[in-house]
């Protein structure tokens, strides 16, 4: 039996209803398909930051902490005492930073920037020792083995682990940082305890700004780890 028009009309507007609420519920999957991808996304770069933020945070930590038992060893070599136990605190401090970033870098840090930062820990001491005792070819002898012990092979090192900071600016910040310790020592022999504070003051900014830098070219190189092995 043909039709009405009055139930052609009905039947085309269910068809119509029915298309448009399958298109809305099509539109809706694509929507909250992109959405979880833009959570996904921002919880991805989220993480990252916040790991990132803590790992620089640890190494500038670690790095103003260097500086800070140097200086006990330094005074203890001046105060006539032994350098054992500031010794001992420098080398925990050194094995904690290699530790860091041999995680991040999946390297073998602990046996090259360890083994390289206490040579320059070392040749400091004795830095220290012949300014106390007024001994210039031991001073002299000191500085250049610090220099060759750290400055070259631990840029070479760390610019094959994070090679968007360059060896020359690692060389650079390392051989300034051996510089500002002498300086440091230095006044220290003098007496001059206001200079030798302003000189560990400006070693300190120094080393955070060197280990800051490392920390982002290291998470640079190494995202995934952020990603994945942290919190």
């Amino acid at each position: 039996m043909a039709k009405s028009v009055s139930q052609k009309l009905l039947i085309g507007m269910v068809l119509f209803i029915g298309g448009a609420i399958v298109g809305a519920a099509g539109v809706h999957d694509f929507d909250s398909e992109e959405s979880a991808k833009a959570t996904q996304n921002m919880s991805d770069s989220t993480r990252l930051a916040a790991h990132s933020a803590d790992f620089r945070a640890t190494l500038v930590m670690l790095a103003t902490e260097h500086m800070t038992y140097t200086d006990k060893a330094i005074d203890a070599v001046f105060n006539g005492g032994g350098t054992s136990v500031a010794l001992n605190a420098l080398y925990a401090n050194s094995a904690a930073l290699s530790k860091d970033i041999d995680d991040a870098t999946g390297g073998s840090s602990n046996r090259s920037f360890d083994t390289i930062w206490r040579m320059h820990i070392d040749d400091f001491v004795k830095y220290a020792v012949a300014d106390s005792r007024n001994d210039v070819p031991g001073k002299v002898a000191a500085l250049s083995a610090a220099d060759a012990d750290c400055a070259t092979p631990l840029a070479t090192y760390l610019s094959t682990l994070a090679p968007s900071l360059s060896e020359a600016t690692l060389e650079a910040g390392l051989r300034d940082h051996i510089a500002m310790t002498a300086k440091m020592i230095d006044y220290r022999t003098a007496g001059d305890y206001t200079n030798e504070q302003m000189e560990l003051d400006m070693a300190n900014t120094h080393i955070e700004t060197l280990f800051s830098s490392l920390a982002n070219a290291i998470v640079q190189q190494y995202p995934h780890y952020f990603l994945t092995n942290k919190g």
